[in-house]
């Protein structure tokens, strides 16, 4: 189900900052690179593609499951394939919603749509202008879109404007600290990158964000590696994987027990400071009430 006009009571702009006429400018630009890339996943088996995205994200979907219930409003900012909300919706039954700038994006989420048996009402629209009223949803969240916005900070003031007092915001962007960072930099310097321009952020940065708009902390993690021999941390994770596999190892005496403890120290590595070295970094927040 498609809603043009989610919501009448959606806030009048009443002054124009010179900044506008740029994000104006920006958006445009981002709205047709999008469309391109989304017009090549139309094609793509969706039904596949759900499975493994609900594997890869699993610790990102299981967090923000854990706020929402069965009469809960959320909305999916930047949604594209709406792959998350449909889960979601799904596995707790909440009144889900999505809004992207890409028509192409929002035809695959229609496809995915056919893979689940609830709805998500979709809509198009702008991250920078989000058209709902004040105080309309009980959790907002975003996954890979705010580091393709030209002003993420009023991405951010919209996000919580539509959020209500004491609802959860969550925020999930590609990590700074990583060789994946710099190989997305190359990669976009050749004009190779098919995202368009992408920011990335660290763990302070996102802390600050939290600071600035005073949002209480609820959970921070991080997720996922590139997993490339051009990743240092992903190797150093995977070296008792790749030493079970050398037959001198499998017989070393103890060589098992190592392993295990090897894969253990990574576990409480990653659970307790995963956002500051994984590929993707959540921050959950909370509003003020």
């Amino acid at each position: 189900m498609d809603t043009e006009n989610p919501d009448p009571g959606k806030k009048e702009i009443c002054s124009i900052d010179p900044r506008y006429f740029l994000a104006e400018r920006r958006t445009a630009d981002m709205n047709g690179e999008f469309d391109r890339v989304w017009d090549k996943w139309r094609e793509v088996d969706v039904g596949e593609m759900v499975k493994e995205h609900r594997d890869a994200r699993e610790r990102y979907i299981d967090a923000m499951e854990r706020y929402i219930t069965g009469g809960s409003k959320t909305l999916e900012v930047g949604c594209g394939s709406a792959i998350d909300s449909y889960i979601v919706a799904s596995e707790t039954g909440a009144d889900a919603y999505g809004v992207d700038i890409s028509e192409e994006a929002l035809t695959v989420a229609r496809k995915a749509g056919k893979h689940f048996p609830v709805e998500v009402k979709l809509s198009r629209g702008d991250a920078m202008d989000l058209a709902y009223g004040d105080e309309m949803f009980d959790i907002v969240f975003s996954q890979g879109v705010l580091e393709h916005l030209p002003d993420e900070g009023k991405a951010l003031e919209e996000q919580l404007r539509v959020l209500k007092q004491g609802g959860v915001l969550v925020v999930n962007v590609p990590q700074k600290y990583t060789a994946y960072t710099l190989y997305k930099h190359i990669k976009s310097s050749r004009g190779e990158w098919e995202w368009g321009d992408e920011k990335e952020y660290s763990a302070f940065e996102l802390q600050r964000f939290a600071d600035t708009l005073r949002l209480k902390v609820l959970e921070r993690f991080g997720y996922g590696y590139w997993r490339s021999p051009f990743e240092p941390v992903f190797v150093m994770r995977t070296l008792n994987l790749k030493a079970a596999k050398i037959p001198f190892a499998r017989r070393c005496p103890g060589g098992a027990k190592l392993s295990r403890a090897w894969d253990g120290m990574w576990s409480g590595l990653e659970k307790g400071a995963g956002h500051f070295f994984m590929k993707n970094i959540v921050y959950i927040y909370r509003k003020p009430i």
